[in-house]
């Protein structure tokens, strides 16, 4: 069977790199002829092009000039990592040959496939650009082919003034929803749409597979907190700092920038040294969602802070999920706290049960689509 997918698959950002290769590679294993679309949007992906600017800049060559001087050094500075990010998913996406960068040439030359899937990842999040697309809710001609979201997220707990209809006329048209929160299952609810919860596609495939993945990563022997930290977090460092003392072990950061209180900064890393780094952590630190379901995957210890930003949702859906409220930190922690382990015994048989009720989620529509 041929089958699509539509994701965030190529962002400067290990965890939707991830889930973009695990939803593909799970189906592939299951013998169907999967692929990627190669969907790369401007006002997804125009931050990435050196030269790129917003339109209201492009008018006035002053603008344009005064814009690109303030952004092109960090845009050259990233360079290294975006060849790591870009060698991530030419060695292990398969993308439709045909690249689309507005949704106008999608709805005109629509891929071909037996079924179309959106998701995972933060696709309906109306404050970045994918929620406010049509093409992350497979609004193009299918040809009567069924459409379903996998694990698709709002990213909040509600959705951006003024795209209320939007967002539910586009859902509406799908076979069969599926999300990754349950704060989404409420608000599919409120639409009147039917809905139900999967899983990230990260749990789709195995922790032996992720190690095989990052098998080859070498890294140095010492210990380590893994700090991954979107915001400069002044909690984060305390919590950092406090567990690199009672345990004597370094601090490592990875992310597109240096923090300054790391003993060592992984700023050029993909996602398969991200993997090894969480895989080989002591202890892994910050507000990352899927910094979380790595380190559930490896079960390593975590602690989680809540964004400034309010993108929240998501981590504490999933702490909920699995009965562990207790690793989202808001205040300092006493020596002992800091020290306390997971019991990744505790959550197993229910995770397994939301990975299976998945698997067979996944294997309905694929029949279905037949």
């Amino acid at each position: 069977m041929k089958i699509l997918i539509i994701t965030c698959h190529a962002v400067q950002n290990h965890g939707a790199c991830l889930q973009a290769y695990a939803l593909s590679h799970y189906l592939q294993t299951l013998g169907h002829d999967v692929e990627i679309i190669d969907y790369r949007p401007d006002g997804l992906y125009g931050g990435y092009k050196l030269l790129a600017c917003p339109n209201r800049y492009k008018r006035l060559f002053v603008l344009k000039l005064i814009y690109l001087t303030a952004k092109l050094p960090n845009r050259i500075l990233s360079l290294p990592r975006r060849k790591v990010f870009r060698r991530f998913v030419d060695n292990h996406m398969s993308l439709t040959s045909e690249r689309y960068t507005t949704f106008e040439q999608l709805k005109s030359n629509p891929p071909d496939a037996d079924l179309y899937i959106c998701g995972s990842d933060q696709i309906w999040n109306t404050f970045f650009y994918t929620g406010t697309d049509r093409g992350f809710y497979l609004d193009f001609p299918t040809n009567g082919k069924r459409r379903i979201s996998y694990a698709a997220s709002f990213g909040y707990s509600t959705i951006r003034n003024g795209y209320e209809d939007f967002v539910k006329s586009k859902i509406s048209q799908l076979d069969a929803v599926t999300v990754r929160e349950e704060s989404g299952l409420k608000m599919l609810s409120k639409m009147g749409i039917e809905g139900q919860m999967a899983v990230d596609s990260v749990f789709l495939l195995t922790r032996t597979h992720w190690e095989s993945l990052c098998g080859s990563v070498g890294f140095p022997k010492e210990k380590y907190v893994l700090v991954y930290d979107f915001e400069d977090n002044d909690l984060i460092e305390y919590l950092a700092k406090l567990y690199a003392k009672q345990k004597g072990v370094k601090i490592y950061s990875i992310g597109a920038h240096c923090l300054k209180y790391a003993d060592k900064c992984f700023t050029k890393s993909g996602p398969i040294q991200f993997l090894s780094l969480v895989k080989n952590a002591e202890c892994v630190i910050g507000n990352s969602f899927h910094g979380i379901l790595f380190s559930i995957i490896f079960e390593r210890d975590f602690f989680v802070v809540r964004r400034d930003d309010g993108l929240n949702a998501r981590m504490e859906d999933l702490l909920k999920r699995y009965d562990l409220c207790h690793r989202m930190i808001v205040s300092h922690l006493d020596d002992n706290a800091i020290l306390e382990h997971v019991d990744f015994k505790a959550i197993k048989d229910r995770l397994e049960s939301n990975i299976e009720s998945t698997k067979e989620f996944l294997a309905e529509q694929i029949k279905l689509a037949e």
